[in-house]
């Protein structure tokens, strides 16, 4: 997942949210871009992304 970021700027931190008990990711994870230009870029860019042929959801968390 930081690989598809990168190319918008600098990213703080990636983190994919696994279940605790089998290890296999819930689906969704967490990207930080501490610049705000970057990071809506990215969200611009990426939201609707076909990523392994799954097509992605990229948003500003709240």
């Amino acid at each position: 997942m930081l690989t598809i970021f990168e190319p918008f700027g600098t990213v703080q931190s990636c983190v994919i949210v696994k279940d605790a008990e089998t290890g296999k990711s819930k689906g969704f994870g967490f990207v930080e871009i501490p610049k705000p230009g970057e990071a809506k870029a990215a969200v611009a860019q990426l939201n609707g992304h076909n990523l392994d042929g799954e097509q992605i959801r990229v948003k500003k968390a709240t």
